[in-house]
């Protein structure tokens, strides 16, 4: 069990994990601010780009403040986005007023803040959590979870998941358990019960992104779910049976293994033309006119 000391330690972790989240937050209402302000004055890049604020969206934004021409803004663009040059020329032609750019400078400097203290505050939050790094591993080869929501997830569950009974117990704390309302034998609809609700947000979030995660079993359970209950109790069954996962992954203390997965398969396909390229390098497969391939054991 862990002393009065180590209870405090993961108190002070949980506050900067949850200041680094309303930071990521503060961060994503300054990006709505900068595409409404650039898109009032018709500088659409939404459109045009997956990030506005990307290498290319960045470039574009300061050819724009700094009153660059046209062209020297295209020429600064990565090639590929080459085949996009059409719409970046219709959207330039668009002309912000000086209110508009100095908002648009400032908004975009506070960006640039925010980044930085995000970076500040995750390093923090890494090295306290490097004692448990074994953790962090098993928890980043679960699909939709990445070294920062790992992070997260581990300052909200703590090291020891001993402390839950099972996952069902895990599960309803974490906030992602379906609630029960019954009467006369007849279920009804029910919200999901109360339970942490940062641990709730973190789950949701990986659910969102295992649910787009090819060859898994969280992909065809939310689809199967879409089409019956639809998107967002979808997502919110994923993030339980995420939680369940989650549980028996660190109490096992091994890494995830995804049934619906052939792993020999996969490490067939990816290193299976590295390995014929060194066999055909040392002679040992030998390839012939008529495309019969023998092998050369006495080499």
């Amino acid at each position: 069990m862990f002393s009065l000391k180590h209870a405090a330690q993961c108190r002070d972790q949980r506050d900067i994990s949850h200041q680094r989240r309303q930071l990521v937050g503060e961060r994503s209402r300054t990006c709505n601010r900068v595409n409404k302000v650039v898109g009032r004055s018709g500088l659409r890049l939404g459109g045009i780009l997956t990030d506005v604020f990307g290498v290319n969206g960045r470039k574009v934004l300061k050819g724009v403040l700094e009153t660059r021409p046209r062209e020297f803004i295209l020429k600064s663009l990565t090639p590929h986005v080459h085949h996009k040059y059409d719409l970046f020329a219709d959207a330039l032609q668009a002309q912000l007023s000086e209110d508009m750019r100095f908002t648009l400078e400032r908004l975009l400097q506070h960006h640039d803040h925010l980044n930085e203290m995000i970076v500040r505050f995750t390093r923090r939050l890494s090295k306290q959590l490097q004692p448990y790094s074994d953790q962090l591993e098993l928890l980043c080869t679960i699909p939709g979870i990445c070294p920062d929501s790992a992070m997260t997830l581990l300052v909200e569950i703590g090291p020891e998941i001993q402390v839950f009974a099972n996952a069902r117990s895990f599960g309803a704390w974490s906030g992602t358990a379906p609630g029960s309302n019954e009467s006369g034998g007849k279920r009804r609809n029910a919200r999901i019960r109360h339970g942490n609700r940062h641990l709730t947000v973190s789950l949701v979030e990986c659910a969102h992104a295992a649910a787009r995660t090819k060859y898994c079993q969280f992909q065809a359970y939310h689809k199967v779910l879409t089409v019956r209950r639809g998107y967002r109790r979808a997502t919110v069954a994923t993030a339980h049976k995420l939680a369940r996962t989650i549980y028996a992954v660190l109490r096992d203390r091994r890494p995830y293994r995804d049934p619906a997965v052939n792993y020999e398969e996969l490490v067939m396909l990816r290193n299976a033309p590295r390995w014929f390229r060194q066999l055909t390098k040392f002679n040992i497969l030998q390839r012939h006119p008529d495309g019969s391939v023998t092998l050369n054991w006495n080499c």
